[in-house]
């Protein structure tokens, strides 16, 4: 057989020094999961890794990696995730497709909207995007129904109650995808651009511009 190819998880200090391997996992962890640990996407779907710190033989006194916490979440497509909750698709033998929130608590697993669609896949992931606080809402690119490999996408927040999408509008180069702590906005780097959708006004506006330089950002409550 083929010899496997690992990624090795390295504990990192405040300082940002590299510390020893907590973890050998068998594919590049694709993002962290906000609830603790690495979410890693395999063959049979995503899965949350947790590396437990390295334990020492009493005998030789060396360290060998423990073997980390693996948790299932899906065999589908991961959309959206939370510490509470994760936004799938979800296809049968037949390649019917349905969108479905999981409670990460409780492991409930309810569909949202119509429980099948007639064309597979129609939504991605945008941005490395997460659930709204609260778990009422999350965003996703919507594909093109035709040509779902088009590099025309549109965002569209989905309603985790109904299943409802609104849309926000075409993008094509959507990087990272923040709400605000009380879930009414959410904005996106775009471009260049930090650009806010209100969800109750519909509204979109610029936050920032020509920021050609920056990678990322994060949002936090004012302060007095």
């Amino acid at each position: 057989p083929e010899p496997y190819v690992y990624t090795y998880v390295h504990s990192v200090s405040v300082q940002g020094e590299f510390g020893e391997v907590i973890a050998a996992l068998p594919a590049v962890p694709a993002r962290v999961d906000p609830a603790g640990g690495v979410l890693v996407e395999l063959p049979d779907g995503w899965f949350r890794v947790q590396p437990q710190r390295a334990v020492t033989d009493v005998d030789t006194g060396a360290a060998r990696i423990a073997d980390p916490l693996v948790e299932p979440i899906t065999t589908g497509r991961l959309l959206a995730i939370s510490a509470e909750f994760v936004l799938v698709e979800e296809c049968d033998g037949r390649l019917a497709c349905a969108l479905a929130v999981i409670d990460r608590e409780s492991g409930e697993r309810r569909v949202i909207g119509p429980d099948e669609f007639a064309v597979p896949v129609r939504y991605a992931p945008a941005g490395g995007s997460s659930v709204a606080p609260g778990g009422q809402r999350a965003v996703v690119e919507v594909l093109d129904p035709v040509d779902r490999a088009s590099t025309q996408r549109s965002l569209g927040v989905v309603d985790l109650t109904t299943g409802a999408v609104v849309d926000i509008g075409p993008t094509q180069d959507v990087d990272q995808v923040v709400w605000t702590p009380d879930g009414r906005f959410v904005l996106f780097l775009a471009g260049g651009r930090v650009v806010a959708h209100d969800t109750e006004s519909g509204l979109l506006s610029v936050v920032a511009e020509e920021l050609a330089a920056i990678d990322a950002f994060g949002v936090r409550p004012a302060g007095e």
